[in-house]
């Protein structure tokens, strides 16, 4: 099943959606595209034409849009800023919709009974079932239609659900105690979307879960939810969090490997020091500046040892060879709690 990139306008980002150029799931706040929708329902495709064709200029050439009109029957509203129809006529370009297809749709009003998507990229969603008959109100309505589905055996559903869910800036109690069974997902696809949700509100034992899990994760690919819990890991700032975050630093996987980092920069523990000075190998240029930067400024050294990317890219044998010196002759000297943060 495919996110339905429905949109009226702005082709520019009809083009980018089309060329699957979309933000990382869970960096675009689901609160914010809520609040900036006029309607926001669980709505059903009841008919689909063809209405014509274009070719317009993107970023790797000319590309054949292909526009249609698709024939919406609301099921649930989850919010809506006048009386919402039962039913609206709603234009969309490239992917054809399937007639009898659900959707959690995001939409603003441009004119009676016509709607557009209120985010090119989470605007349509789409669903085998979306269950009617939600708890709540507003957002927290619609936070219990996505639990429902994640709770459904549809993989395909749950991983649509999951990544709205990612966007959300907070999540119920009960919400996060039926991720939590999700961990132990027999599909690597839902345990790994489902640690990227719960990251964005993780506590020790979570981050601790997730090395765990990745240090029997054997897949060559990194999926998109990777990405993500790489992105999450990046905004950990509990200290609690240091052996867990310094044993993913040294991850296969190069968004984990960043991430950690990442955080590790951010607690600025003297106690992150050896975990650091390893990555100073790492194969990965980035990560190697992440780990000069962050012992510059962990143990308060500055001039040649916090060099900015641009010279760092320029001769980073130079740096690193310097840290490593400072490390052997000085560093280890550091005991935990030494440095003030």
């Amino acid at each position: 099943m495919k996110s339905l990139g429905l949109v009226l306008s702005c082709l520019t980002l009809c083009a980018s959606a089309a060329a699957g150029i979309a933000p990382t799931p869970g960096t675009q706040d689901i609160q914010v595209v809520f609040n900036d929708a006029d309607l926001v329902c669980n709505c059903s495709v009841e008919s689909t034409r063809f209405t014509r064709a274009e070719w317009a200029e993107s970023g790797s050439g000319r590309v054949q849009r292909r526009y249609g009109v698709a024939e919406i029957h609301i099921n649930e509203v989850y919010k809506s800023t006048v009386p919402a129809p039962s039913r609206f006529s709603l234009e969309y370009i490239d992917n054809e919709l399937t007639k009898g297809e659900r959707a959690v749709m995001f939409l603003r009003s441009s004119g009676s009974s016509v709607y557009a998507p209120a985010d090119p990229f989470v605007g349509i969603t789409a669903f085998t079932l979306v269950p009617s008959g939600s708890q709540g109100t507003g957002i927290q309505m619609l936070e219990f239609a996505l639990l429902r589905i994640v709770k459904s055996p549809n993989h395909d559903d749950q991983m649509n659900a999951l990544k709205l869910l990612q966007g959300f800036p907070t999540l119920s109690q009960s919400t996060l105690s039926a991720l939590d069974r999700l961990l132990s997902s027999p599909s690597p696809d839902i345990a790994l979307a489902t640690f990227a949700v719960i990251l964005k509100v993780a506590d020790v034992e979570h981050v601790e879960k997730l090395r765990i899990y990745l240090s029997g994760y054997r897949a060559e690919m990194e999926p998109t939810s990777i990405l993500s819990i790489g992105s999450e890991l990046g905004h950990i700032r509990d200290e609690a969090a240091l052996p867990s975050l310094g044993e993913l630093s040294g991850s296969r996987l190069l968004s984990i490997r960043i991430g950690s980092m990442q955080a590790l920069r951010a607690i600025k523990s003297s106690k992150a020091g050896p975990a650091i000075v390893r990555r100073l190998d790492d194969s990965d240029g980035y990560v190697k500046y992440l780990a000069v930067i962050s012992l510059a400024e962990i143990f308060n050294k500055y001039g040649d040892y916090a060099p900015n990317m641009y010279l760092f890219d320029r001769n980073p044998g130079f740096y690193v060879s310097l840290w490593k010196s400072w490390w052997t002759t000085e560093g280890q000297a550091y005991q935990p709690g030494d440095v003030t943060r």
